[in-house]
């Protein structure tokens, strides 16, 4: 017979099935991937450059503060490295 593929949110789910729960898995998206594993994440690792001379066209989820509390934020500079400031902010799952 002929099978579908399942949806991509029930794939990622079952990718993480085959992963060891004691270590901490990274997903790397695009707009799409993040949007597709907000559900199965507790932890974010986000990096948010402070850029506003350029037009984007892909964004990352909304992050609900009723369901993700920032632990932590750390903020840097421009620098000799860095054309932009930029800040990473630690956002934990809160349910």
């Amino acid at each position: 017979g002929h099978s579908r593929l399942p949806p991509d949110e029930n794939r990622h789910a079952e990718s993480l099935r085959h992963c060891n729960p004691e270590e901490e898995i990274f997903i790397i998206g695009g707009e799409s991937v993040y949007k597709q594993a907000m559900d199965l994440a507790n932890r974010i690792y986000l990096t948010r450059v402070e850029d506003s001379t350029k037009e984007a066209d892909a964004f990352f989820p909304i992050i609900d503060e009723k369901i993700w509390k920032e632990k932590s934020r750390e903020a840097h500079s421009i620098d000799e490295k860095h054309l932009y400031p930029y800040i990473f902010i630690d956002y934990q799952k809160d349910i």
